[in-house]
C-alpha cells in the first residue's frame, strides 16, 4: 500500500462483509446468488471485496461496464464474471477473450453470438423485459425465440432473468413489482426446452429480502435467484424484519487538522452561509466534495467528534469542510479537540452512529449514491478482524 499522508480514510470491515455474504446466501441456499461489484463496489473497493468473495466461494460476480470486468480479471480474479452491460460487436471479443459472460438483450444480438461461436459455442443470460423498459427482449420475443435460443448449438443460455423497478412495493398486491414477478414466472413456465437447469433470478437487495419475509406461498411461486449489491454493504431500502441483520461495512474518519476562535456574526468558508451567533470554536475537516462529501450537506450534516456530534457549517468545498466544535468545550479543552478523530459514516469509539442514509437524506439524495461517490482519493483500508 502507498504511503497515506492525508488522514482522510475509509475502513472497510471484512467480518461485516463475510457476515453480509453467508447471510445473503443462507436465504436461499441452493438459489442463484450475484454479488453485484460493480462501481468499484459500490465504493468500497472491487478488487478487495472481489478477493473476500473468491475465498468464501462465490459462483459469481456481477459488473456494470468493460472495464470493471478486465480490471478484476487482471488482479487475478478468476470466478464468473457477469455483464450486465450491453454486448456489441465493439467490445464482445474483448469480454469472451477474459471469460466475462454476457447478457442477450435484443433480438440483434442473436446473430451477433453466433458470429462469435467459433470453437465453442456462447454462454449468456438472458433478460426479459417485465416492466423496468430499459433493457431485454418483450415477453412476445422471448417467447417467440426460445426454441431459436434453446436448440441452436452456437448459444449456450445459462439463465433468464428479469429486473425490479419498484421493489419497495413487493406486498402490494396488485402493485408493480407482484405484476412483474407474476409475468416471469408465467414466461418461465411456458419454456419448450424445460429439460436444461437454468438460473433465473429476478432480485435486487430490497427484493431479495421481502421474499424471504413474504407469506410461503409466496416464498415457494417467487423462488428466484438474486443479485444484491447494496445489501452486501450492509445497506436496504427494504425496512422488514430480514434487514435488521445487515451490518454496514464502512466507516469513513478524519481529522481535526485546524481549528480557530471566530466571534459573533463571522462567517466561515465561501459566501459565508453560516455565521456565528456568539463566540465560536470551528474546525476544519480535510474531507471535501472532491471526495465525494457533497456539497449538498453544506449546513445540513453532521460529523462525530469525541463521542459528540457536531455540525457540518458553511460551503463544503473541495478539499475541506468546517465544523462548529464550540459544544465540546463543556467536556475537553481546545488543545484537546484538536488533532481528534472524526467520523463522517460508521460507529465511533463512543459507539454513536452516522449512517450513510444519513447524509443522503441531507444531501436529498439516495444511499446509492452517497456510497459510490465517495472519491478516488479516500483509500480504503481492508480491516481483518
Amino acid at each position: 500500500m502507498n504511503q497515506i499522508y492525508r488522514p482522510t480514510r475509509a475502513d472497510i470491515s471484512y467480518k461485516n462483509l463475510i457476515d453480509n455474504y453467508e447471510y445473503l446466501k443462507s436465504l436461499n441456499p441452493n438459489g442463484f446468488l450475484c454479488p453485484m461489484i460493480k462501481a468499484n463496489a459500490y465504493g468500497h473497493g472491487d478488487v478487495a471485496v472481489a478477493q473476500c468473495l473468491e475465498k468464501l466461494g462465490v459462483s459469481c460476480l456481477g459488473v456494470g461496464t468493460e472495464e470493471e470486468a478486465i480490471r478484476l480479471r487482471q488482479y487475478g480474479i478468476k470466478t464468473d464474471i457477469i455483464f450486465y452491460g450491453v454486448a456489441n460487436s465493439t467490445n464482445l471479443k474483448t469480454l469472451l477473450e477474459h471469460k466475462v459472460t454476457p447478457l442477450l438483450l435484443s433480438l440483434d444480438q442473436i446473430s451477433l453470438f453466433e458470429s462469435f461461436a467459433v470453437a465453442s459455442p456462447i454462454a449468456f443470460h438472458i433478460k426479459i423485459d417485465t416492466g423496468m423498459h430499459r433493457f431485454g427482449l418483450n415477453p412476445e420475443q422471448f417467447l417467440n425465440i426460445q426454441k431459436k435460443l434453446f436448440l441452436n448449438t452456437k448459444l449456450n443460455p445459462l439463465g433468464i432473468m428479469t429486473h425490479l423497478a419498484l421493489a419497495e412495493d413487493f406486498f402490494n398486491v396488485g402493485g408493480v413489482t407482484q405484476s412483474q414477478l407474476s409475468l416471469f414466472f408465467d414466461l418461465i413456465k411456458q419454456l419448450s426446452q424445460n429439460d436444461k437447469e437454468l438460473y433465473l433470478h429476478a432480485y435486487n437487495s430490497s427484493g431479495y429480502l421481502a421474499w424471504f419475509d413474504s407469506p410461503a406461498s409466496w416464498k415457494t411461486k417467487y423462488s428466484f435467484g438474486a443479485r444484491p449489491g447494496l445489501a452486501l454493504y450492509g445497506y436496504s431500502s427494504y425496512r422488514g424484519q430480514s434487514a435488521l441483520n445487515l451490518k454496514p461495512i464502512l466507516s469513513l474518519y478524519s481529522k481535526v487538522i485546524s481549528t480557530q476562535w471566530i466571534g459573533p456574526r463571522e462567517g466561515v468558508s465561501y459566501g459565508h452561509i453560516w455565521e456565528a451567533s456568539k463566540k465560536s470554536f470551528i474546525g476544519v475537516i480535510p474531507m471535501g466534495y472532491a471526495d465525494g462529501y457533497s456539497r449538498k450537506l453544506s449546513n445540513r450534516s453532521r460529523v462525530l467528534v469525541k463521542g459528540h456530534f457536531c455540525p457540518v457549517i458553511g460551503h463544503v468545498t473541495m478539499d475541506n469542510l468546517l465544523v462548529d466544535l464550540t459544544a465540546l468545550l463543556d467536556f475537553y479543552s481546545p488543545e484537546q479537540i484538536k488533532d481528534s478523530i472524526v467520523t463522517l459514516i460508521g460507529y465511533d469509539d463512543s459507539g454513536a452512529f452516522i449512517s450513510a442514509e444519513e447524509l443522503a437524506d441531507n444531501a436529498g439524495s439516495i444511499v446509492w449514491e452517497t456510497l459510490t461517490q465517495i472519491g478516488e482519493r479516500v483509500p480504503r483500508i481492508l480491516m481483518e478482524e
